[in-house]
């Protein structure tokens, strides 16, 4: 209503004015055309509506003028309802030019399949020159479907780099460093050195719908940890398991019961839904200095890097800007996503809003945050490397990240997306079998003794093989056509 208000104002005013002044001169006029002519871009953005949208808005359009001849009309859907929001304008043809999109949220592969969104490589070519040299070719790849592309990854933490993150309050009292707990088999003698001191807390909390968070570290999971369907990472013989059936797995499961049983791990953890605010330990995807600016805000934490970092066909989709395929404005579309990953002051203004308003200036690239009435979802806009850090982060915190990604290995299956479409109904029947072993075996709170056998019956008579073979007949066809550009 308010965005509204001001443009029915601003109407009216220009109504009197020219009524009154007949005689305008000319370069008014040309100007005031010049303005009209700016083509209207309606991008939908993940995440709520922040108070200053108005103001940000504003200033936003006045600079994109001024470079591209654009006007932004942002739109916002709270995380909650986001794909519900998205689904209900792409199937109404409603009119918008840039969604978010991603893997879990509007997710991208669905809707690539169901035509929603433009395929972009012509377009990056005339008018988003800047991009390639912005974007490494892992994150294209990863956003490819069918030798096409048909998103802008976000050039962000974008390997997928798996953490064990420790209560540095708990590490000094213990006279531990993380350093040296940096895999799951030097993990116990931390966990030990825990429960030795406080023998009524458990030093590793898990929850029923997450369990251990490294369980499938080094696999690519087709689709998501509730169907046990992946591919190691770094197999290049592309052979789709279903993980439980491999060693690697069933030493983890057998660890991690023993854990368990030894006190180290919560004893309802298959049952508990939300873990401790402050805990000795935890598992998360992070970044360089995430224990900083995220993990940190109940104690102080740090993170300690558990796995080698992978570019992962899951990890780049996790943020992706697509143009909508019946977009009237592709090409303005293209440059302002190119000018967003190559224009540091528009690409500050969209994640910070306006200097001496929303933040002030603490170094060349560092700013401390005045107030929250622009609130965003940063990393579902564009690049992380062109903008300002917020303090505390150091001022080398892109640098870092950066140098991170550029340490990550490309997964044997880089590029590859699962076509669910001819094996909905044997997912369902899957999803619902393993959903009853999984805080069971994730957890550590039964053996393999215990349920292997009886699992991994319940998983073949729901079909799981054949979601293996329709899985492991497009890897293979992917992996031909390849081969053969």
């Amino acid at each position: 209503m308010k965005r509204f208000q001001k443009r029915i104002s601003l109407t009216l005013a220009c109504v009197l004015l020219l009524g009154t002044f007949s005689g305008c001169d000319n370069d008014s006029a040309g100007n005031n055309a010049n303005k009209e002519k700016s083509t209207e871009i309606v991008w939908w953005q993940f995440g709520n509506e922040p108070k200053d949208i108005d103001d940000v808005e504003e200033k936003i359009n006045e600079y994109l003028a001024e470079k591209i001849n654009v006007k932004l009309d942002l739109k916002f859907g709270g995380s909650s309802d986001f794909t519900e929001k998205m689904s209900k304008i792409i199937n109404t043809g409603e009119n918008y030019d840039i969604t978010f999109t991603c893997s879990w949220s509007n997710q991208f592969l669905p809707n690539v399949h169901n035509g929603a969104f433009l395929s972009l490589d012509e377009l990056i070519e005339s008018d988003g020159s800047g991009l390639k040299e912005a974007i490494p070719e892992e994150l294209w790849e990863g956003v490819g479907v069918d030798g096409k592309i048909y998103g802008v990854p976000t050039y962000k933490d974008s390997a997928f780099a798996p953490y064990f993150v420790f209560n540095q309050n708990d590490l000094t009292a213990l006279g531990l460093n993380a350093e040296d707990y940096n895999t799951m088999e030097k993990l116990e003698g931390a966990l030990k050195a825990y429960k030795d001191a406080y023998p009524d807390k458990y030093p590793f909390y898990m929850t029923a719908s997450e369990g251990y968070h490294g369980f499938f570290d080094e696999f690519d999971m087709l689709i998501n940890n509730d169907y046990p369907i992946g591919v190691r990472l770094d197999d290049e013989t592309l052979t789709v398991v279903n993980p439980y059936e491999t060693e690697v797995i069933q030493q983890k499961w057998d660890l991690l019961n023993s854990w368990f049983q030894k006190g180290y791990i919560n004893q309802d953890a298959t049952t508990l839904q939300e873990s401790p605010k402050v805990k000795f330990l935890f598992g998360g995807h992070g970044y360089p200095y995430a224990d900083v600016t995220e993990w940190s805000k109940d104690y102080p934490a740090v993170g300690v890097l558990r796995y080698e970092p992978y570019y992962t066909t899951g990890s780049i989709q996790g943020s992706i800007n697509a143009i909508s395929v019946n977009s009237k404005h592709p090409k303005e579309a293209m440059q302002v996503l190119n000018l967003l990953n190559t224009d540091p002051v528009f690409r500050n203004m969209m994640a910070y809003g306006l200097e001496d308003v929303h933040y002030k200036k603490t170094g060349d690239n560092s700013i401390e945050k005045l107030n929250k009435n622009w609130e965003v979802s940063v990393f579902a806009q564009g690049t992380f490397f062109n903008m300002y850090t917020v303090d505390p982060a150091p001022a080398d915190m892109w640098e870092a990240v950066r140098a991170q990604n550029e340490s990550a290995k490309p997964a044997a299956t880089l590029g590859f997306g699962l076509d669910t479409s001819n094996i909905n109904t044997e997912l369902a029947l899957v999803k619902a079998a393993y959903a009853k072993y999984k805080p069971l075996v994730t957890t550590g709170a039964k053996s393999r003794a215990d349920v292997y056998d009886a699992m991994m019956k319940e998983l073949e008579n729901a079909g799981i093989d054949k979601i293996i073979e329709e899985a492991q007949k497009q890897i293979n066809e992917w992996n031909e056509s390849k081969s053969a550009q």
